[in-house]
């Protein structure tokens, strides 16, 4: 079994060693790695902002009201 594409995994079915728990060698090109936020923390940011924003708006109402 052979993949190529910067990607190369090859295996021999006729090879004893295989069957026997030998090695198989898996050569990758080069990884990119991108750091994913979790759905949570994303979720739990987005709740943060509208809070905070809630609370600003409610805040600047309040101290418009008092100056009236």
């Amino acid at each position: 079994m052979t993949i190529n594409e910067n990607t190369s995994l090859s295996a021999s079915p006729s090879n004893p060693a295989l069957s026997t728990g030998g090695n198989i060698s898996i050569t990758a090109g080069p990884l990119i790695i991108r750091r994913v936020p979790e759905p949570s923390y994303t979720l739990g940011l987005l709740a943060f902002v509208v809070v905070s924003a809630a609370s600003i708006r409610k805040f600047k109402q309040k101290s418009r009201q008092s100056e009236c």
